[in-house]
């Protein structure tokens, strides 16, 4: 069986967020699993491609926590900036 899903973050800073998570896209790329990323003005979507549920897991795990560390980066930035 193969899964896919699609995520979608909204914002003001989609593209700027894309631009920061696209060096890592090509470290989480495998044989097992892939994503894709896409960026409007409010919105950055992913779309995840696995050929199984723990290499699903996996990579949004890794989307996630490339998201927290980008939102904890901004905050950071903002406060000091």
């Amino acid at each position: 069986m193969n899964y896919q899903v699609v995520l979608k973050a909204y914002g003001n800073d989609a593209k700027l967020a894309k631009a920061c998570i696209a060096p890592e896209r090509a470290v989480k790329d495998s044989d097992r699993a892939s994503f894709s990323m896409t960026a409007s003005d409010k919105c950055l979507k992913f779309e995840v491609c696995a050929k199984d549920p723990v290499a699903l897991r996996a990579t949004l795990n890794s989307i996630t926590k490339m998201l927290t560390v980008f939102d904890k980066t901004k905050k950071i930035v903002g406060e000091n900036g």
